[in-house]
């Protein structure tokens, strides 16, 4: 973007987080990788979203290397961070959430 004289912002970064949900091959970590420098950043003009963090949690929830553990990290790191989620917020972190019962790691028997 930068070598294009366009400089990023959180619209054009959550547009890329949310390709990488959207993709066949996309990748969880990347996102996660985009969201961090986000917030790292400190600037308001590529400050994280709500719609940033639903594209990240989204991106766990379809990305062949998502995790339903982390999506749920997103989901409170986000209202910790004094955003609303709305209810694609919430959507996407149930999505999420069927990776960690279908995790053959975790003793789904309780929940038969």
């Amino acid at each position: 973007m930068e070598k294009a004289s366009v400089s990023p912002t959180n619209v054009t970064l959550n547009s890329v987080i949310d390709a990488q949900a959207k993709q066949s091959d996309g990748s969880a970590r990347v996102a996660m990788v985009i969201l961090d420098a986000m917030v790292q950043a400190k600037h308001e003009s590529v400050a994280p979203t709500i719609v940033s963090y639903t594209s990240a949690i989204d991106c766990q929830a379809k990305c062949s290397d998502g995790d339903g553990q982390a999506a749920m990290r997103l989901l409170q790191e986000c209202v910790a961070a004094g955003l609303q989620p709305n209810h694609m917020t919430y959507g996407c972190a149930m999505n999420a959430q069927v990776l960690v019962f279908l995790d053959p790691a975790i003793d789904n028997k309780r929940f038969a």
